[in-house]
């Protein structure tokens, strides 16, 4: 038979259920602060990436019409000799 003083024993040695329970929800409570920041920070992550694309966009624009322009006045110059 068990005695009472084994069950205390075996208390220490296992864990319970409502032990189990709150190292369960403690584990959920993490993980769900943790997802909440990756989410952020792919957020942030995001909007940066938005805002290089459209500087380098500008940038190649701008960089591609002065292009041509010198292109165009090459051109010209050239037919004139």
């Amino acid at each position: 038979m068990i005695t009472d003083a084994d069950i205390v024993k075996l208390k220490k040695v296992f864990v319970t259920k409502q032990e189990l329970k709150r190292e369960i929800d403690r584990a959920n409570n993490y993980t769900e602060k943790l997802f909440m920041s990756l989410s952020k920070d792919l957020l942030d992550f995001k909007k940066e990436m938005v805002e290089f694309k459209e500087r380098t966009s500008k940038t190649l624009d701008w960089l591609v019409g002065a292009f041509k322009k010198f292109d165009e006045e090459h051109t010209i110059l050239y037919a004139r000799y």
